[in-house]
């Protein structure tokens, strides 16, 4: 099934409102649907991540993070943030910090350094 990026673009917003407000499985089935339709997209991983973040498999989200969206693009900045967000959340700070200073430093997307610095800020660094 082909879905148009504007639609694929909406659901990933509608997976990640899902989220945040504690629908979990309703987030988990739109990610895992982007996934299944483009598996070329970084995107719907993050989101996978963010839900097994969520639920406190935070290891899981680590390996997610590695394995699969970095596998797919390890330049990814916004993976690189997720993984440092992940990090921070397993009590790895260090790692997380070293993680998310890169993503600071050499993010190109606004939105990815401004998750990394909040993440700091919130690390105390």
């Amino acid at each position: 099934m082909i879905i148009d990026d504007k639609y694929r673009q909406l659901l990933g917003k509608a997976g990640f409102l899902a989220a945040n407000s504690g629908q979990l499985e309703k987030g988990e089935v739109i990610f895992n649907g982007l996934a299944e339709t483009a598996p070329d997209k970084v995107g719907p991983i993050l989101g996978q991540a963010l839900i097994l973040m969520f639920k406190g498999e935070i290891e899981s989200a680590v390996t997610k993070l590695r394995n699969e969206a970095l596998a797919l693009d390890p330049e990814d900045q916004h993976a690189r943030a997720y993984l440092g967000m992940a990090l921070q959340m397993g009590g790895a700070e260090g790692e997380a910090k070293k993680v998310l200073d890169e993503v600071v430093a050499n993010a190109q997307e606004e939105s990815a350094r401004k998750l990394a610095t909040e993440l700091l800020a919130q690390q105390g660094g």
